[in-house]
């Protein structure tokens, strides 16, 4: 045989091997969920905000989490506190930022930033904002300083005292080993 003649063995093995590694990378692909539409929150200021939080990776989603917060935002603390209840969701078919309360046959949503109802979608219409502990605790810390940078006197004492105004507490006091514990956090003063 010559070298430039390939066996039908060699070329039945080449285009297996192309399918299989063609059908890994496609499975690698749909593995990824990925939003189709780019987000709209309806305040350009807010989208990159939003993409970060969109994000896989969990230092964007910090990052998302402060670029939120330092927006200036009238609505970023009701955002943040939409997020770490996972109310806040983005809408697949427009990539608007919706709050979602659940509905019979899935959500009801309505615009996060101007409240305008958009009706209902199924529970694949809409795209969670996945959070973990650290993010969950960041997003605490950020509504906190919202709460007591306030203008508004009565939230920056509520958040100060962790009232029921903004809740979300300035302190963190440890109570020493054999008091209620093995040095378990208390909220408060």
């Amino acid at each position: 045989m010559t070298a430039n003649r390939m066996r039908p063995n060699s070329v039945q093995t080449l285009i297996r091997k192309f399918a299989i590694k063609s059908l890994v990378v496609l499975a690698i692909l749909m593995a990824r969920p990925v939003l189709a539409v780019d987000v709209a929150s309806g305040v350009p200021a807010l989208d990159p905000a939003f993409e970060a939080l969109l994000d896989d990776n969990f230092s964007r989603k910090g990052e998302g989490i402060e670029a939120l917060a330092a927006s200036g935002h009238p609505k970023a603390a009701q955002l943040l506190s939409g997020v770490l209840e996972g109310d806040i969701q983005i809408d697949k078919k427009t990539g608007r930022v919706v709050f979602a309360e659940r509905a019979d046959s899935g959500y009801h949503i309505r615009d996060a930033i101007t409240g305008e109802d958009l009706g209902e979608t199924s529970r694949r219409g809409v795209r969670k904002i996945g959070i973990n502990n650290a993010v969950r605790s960041q997003i605490q810390a950020a509504l906190a300083k919202l709460d007591i940078d306030s203008s508004d006197p009565a939230r920056r004492l509520a958040a100060h005292r962790g009232g029921p105004l903004g809740g979300h507490g300035l302190r963190r006091r440890r109570r020493p080993h054999g008091v209620g514990g093995r040095g378990e956090a208390r909220l408060g003063l």
